[in-house]
């Protein structure tokens, strides 16, 4: 995460400890930040609890994970969203939530033992193919692609 100027590398540890050093931190009026992947729908779920008025967070979360095949046998990648509401914010804080950007980038990089065929998306992508050096043949086995963002709010 990226809070303010400061660079914070979260670590890995058992859940319900985790837990409880997120608890302990808020407990005692720091700032604290916790990921989990819920087991119920295997989304992660991000806590960010007392945040300095008017501090801009970024959170990155690098996730690698090998694609399942779909019916057609495709390829598939699903990153299962949910929307969060924002109205818990005070009014002194942030009027009106005008401080409060938010919204979500998606950033993924594939790289393929296999010719990448097509990529598509139910949202708008954007795709790029890395250029490749004189010696590699001329195959597609790795692309960049990015989330656009049609309607942030």
């Amino acid at each position: 995460a990226k809070v303010g100027n400061k660079t914070i590398v979260g670590k890995l540890k058992e859940k319900e400890k985790s837990r409880d050093i997120y608890d302990d931190a808020i407990s005692m009026g720091h700032s604290a930040y916790l990921l989990e992947k819920k087991d119920e729908d295997e989304q992660f779920q991000v806590k960010i609890g007392n945040l300095p008025p008017r501090t801009e967070v970024i959170i990155v979360l690098s996730y690698v994970t090998e694609l399942d095949y779909d019916s057609s046998r495709k390829l598939k990648f699903v990153l299962p969203v949910n929307e969060t509401e924002y109205s818990h914010f005070s009014e002194p804080c942030c009027p009106n939530n005008s401080n409060i950007s938010q919204g979500l980038s998606v950033f993924i990089t594939l790289n393929m033992k296999s010719d990448i065929i097509a990529i598509e998306s139910s949202h708008s992508i954007q795709v790029d193919y890395p250029e490749k050096d004189d010696k590699e043949e001329r195959r597609k086995t790795k692309a960049n692609v990015k989330l656009i963002q049609e309607n942030p709010k």
